[in-house]
């Protein structure tokens, strides 16, 4: 009996002392690896390592990553964390085959910082040398910090509660120096508290981003100004607008990244925007900006990327503007509100499949039902488009908010139905306007828009119609005639002053459709 248990017992205690002779050989190896042999630009060490042959695994425990410039020697990515563990490794197609596979590769409580390279440094950066396939089965990172630097190492992006899981991994010799190095079966990133610095007036917030395979929803978008109004007043040396724009929640489906001839194309079938809350508020006591201001044809032509969405759905927005004028103690404003809408075919590729179109339904001052449908060609040289739409029932006194405090004249009377066709090119535009409207008048406010200017106000209405000559249904027509754009202003502006030609036509013409 004492013989059966030395032939049991002998060769067992040979075959766990052969193991960990191996294990401990693997995780020696494995360490001359780390240690000698990584190319100089990469630097790794970790506090702890643990290799375990029989599960097929290996842990490095407060481990330390970071991958340098070949060239200029900057560094580039850094990488610090609580944990790497890589668990079920393949022997067999390790050693059968020309392909790395493992089961799960996990980074524990990563904090990750990214370093842009300058464009010189970017083009000296030598490829990466792969000969295998790396095959993983399911990629983790698990409640990471992003921090993402430009080449002055000022934050352009931050990130918090990392969250990423990758399923069907793979980079191979062909792919791993492409712009996107990897393929994958399916992806889910979560990140939180993102911060991004937008130029030096504004910054961008976003509480939630969730981007899952062709699915991407954002929560809490906001985008701000930096300052207060009066401060930033107090930096401008001529006029900029002051933001505050919230979005509670947006979503983009059929979303698709690539790159096409080193360029970005970002494409989707359909988004939601959801609550969008604007203010812009300007001073017009500072000098103006005499900059071109172009179309938005001409900026989403010009965007350093390529963009192809079908539709964008608006619900629930409101957008106020608010314009102070100097001396004056409250600014005016000018408020839409219950924005609901569609705006189609946002792109900029060389082969666009029609015209932008932009549907929008609002609610001016709060009362006015005010219809907008506008469309342009991205595409063409000369920026052509196609405005009209129509305005409800509206007290006209309700402009006054806006009106006396920035063009000092105040208006009274109400506007039952007015409809409007606009079209033009970058410079001119022409149209006309048909309007059925009530005891129309308005007054001119002296410099303080505390009293009435009566002689002006009354040789003014002089000039207005009563509506007598109006047609059978009580519209009368006025022409939107060789409106010239000031390009120093938006388009919006330009549309206002074409809609304000055609409604004096109305006012002050003979009424009659041409």
């Amino acid at each position: 009996m004492k013989r059966v248990l030395l032939y049991i017992f002998i060769p067992l205690t040979c075959i766990i002392a052969l193991y960990y002779v191996v294990q401990w050989q693997a995780k020696a190896s494995l360490e001359d690896v780390l240690q000698r042999k990584l190319p100089p630009h990469i630097t790794f060490w970790y506090q702890d390592l643990t290799v375990d042959l029989l599960s097929g695994s290996i842990h490095f425990s407060e481990p330390f990553l970071e991958i340098s410039n070949k060239k200029t020697g900057r560094n580039g990515l850094s990488l610090r964390a609580t944990s790497i563990s890589i668990e079920d490794i393949h022997y067999w197609t390790l050693l059968n085959t020309k392909k790395i596979r493992v089961g799960t590769f996990a980074i524990d409580r990563p904090d990750i910082t990214y370093r842009e390279y300058d464009s010189v440094a970017q083009k000296e950066n030598d490829t990466i040398g792969l000969s295998r396939y790396v095959e993983v089965d399911d990629f983790n990172l698990v409640d990471g910090q992003l921090s993402v630097l430009n080449t002055s190492n000022d934050t352009v992006l931050k990130g918090e509660r990392l969250n990423a899981e990758i399923k069907g991994f793979l980079t191979k010799p062909e792919l791993i120096n492409q712009r996107i190095p990897f393929t994958q079966e399916s992806f889910e990133v979560v990140m939180e508290n993102i911060e991004a610095p937008s130029g030096a007036y504004e910054n961008l917030g976003i509480s939630k981003v969730h981007f899952y395979d062709q699915e991407l929803a954002l929560e809490g978008i906001s985008f701000k100004t930096k300052y207060t109004r009066q401060e930033l007043s107090r930096t401008l040396e001529r006029e900029r607008d002051h933001f505050n724009l919230e979005i509670p929640e947006a979503t983009l489906s059929g979303l698709q990244f690539e790159f096409r001839n080193d360029s970005l194309f970002i494409g989707a079938k359909r988004g939601q925007l959801t609550g969008v809350d604007l203010t812009v508020y300007r001073d017009k006591g500072l000098p103006d900006d005499l900059r071109e201001k172009k179309l938005y044809g001409k900026m989403l032509k010009n965007l350093p990327y390529q963009v192809d969405i079908e539709e964008i759905d608006i619900s629930d927005a409101r957008v106020v503007y608010e314009e102070e004028v100097a001396s004056h103690s409250e600014p005016g404003l000018l408020s839409f509100e219950e924005i609901n809408g569609t705006i189609k075919n946002i792109s900029n590729l060389v082969d666009e499949k029609g015209d932008l179109e932009v549907s929008l339904h609002s609610q001016l001052m709060g009362q006015g039902e005010l219809q907008l449908d506008w469309s342009f060609s991205v595409r063409d040289a000369d920026q052509r488009f196609l405005a009209s739409g129509s305005l409800g029932y509206l007290n006209t006194a309700s402009l006054n908010k806006f009106l006396e405090p920035n063009l000092r004249v105040g208006v009274e009377g109400q506007i039952q139905q007015l409809y409007f066709t606009i079209s033009g090119d970058q410079y001119i535009s022409n149209g006309d306007v048909k309007m059925r409207y009530e005891d129309f008048r308005f007054k001119v406010l002296d410099k303080d828009r505390s009293k009435i200017k009566k002689v002006l106000t009354f040789i003014g209405n002089l000039f207005v119609s009563d509506g007598s000559k109006a047609d059978a249904q009580g519209y009368r027509y006025g022409d939107i005639e060789d409106v010239k754009r000031d390009t120093t202003k938006s388009f919006f502006n330009y549309l206002w002053i074409s809609l304000q030609d055609g409604v004096v036509s109305v006012l002050s013409g003979n009424g009659k459709k041409e």
